[in-house]
């Protein structure tokens, strides 16, 4: 007897061009992250009425919301005092449009970050504000230049030994900078 073997077809081949990346326009990212701010898991019926309104694909809003819950993440991990967040690295209470935007809670301020803002604690970000605007008790505060003129040198921490020779490093809650 000879033996026959089945009728087996190869998986398809994968082909090597990259998939494409979604580009997210301002308002798709704008209604993204309202609804992130609501609830940071969606679910399967309330992803497709956001992808159906903002033309998305179920797909691509998963993926959104998966990456956006590992940005957050990241960040909460690696406090950064110059990435845009609410003061001291602390949480949104909200999404905001503009300064002063009246859907932000009471206490909180509307904090601007391209199109979209942050409701955030009002007292925390008056005192991130200030140490972002350092005074010295004694000398001045060492600048440096930019492109748009001269800016407070500020670090994370005085252990960083970031100020220069000749210069007193001043560590406050958040960030550090050097008077001289």
């Amino acid at each position: 007897m000879s033996q026959q073997t089945p009728n087996i077809k190869p998986p398809p081949k994968r082909s090597n061009r990259p998939t494409k990346r979604t580009t997210f326009t301002s308002e798709q990212v704008t209604l993204l992250e309202l609804e992130f701010a609501k609830n940071e898991y969606i679910c399967k019926d309330r992803r497709g009425e956001l992808a159906q309104v903002i033309d998305l694909t179920e797909c691509q809003v998963k993926t959104w919301f998966q990456n956006r819950r590992t940005k957050k993440r990241r960040t909460r991990n690696s406090i950064s005092a110059d990435q845009f967040s609410c003061g001291g690295n602390t949480d949104a209470d909200g999404v905001c449009f503009s300064p002063g935007d009246q859907g932000c809670k009471k206490g909180t301020d509307c904090v601007m970050g391209g199109t979209v803002g942050f409701c955030c604690n009002k007292a925390i970000q008056d005192e991130w504000n200030k140490e972002h605007t350092p005074q010295c008790l004694k000398g001045k505060i060492v600048q440096f230049k930019q492109w748009f003129g001269m800016t407070p040198l500020i670090g994370r921490n005085c252990s960083h030994k970031f100020c220069p020779s000749g210069s007193t490093c001043v560590q406050k809650k958040w960030t550090a900078h050097c008077c001289e």
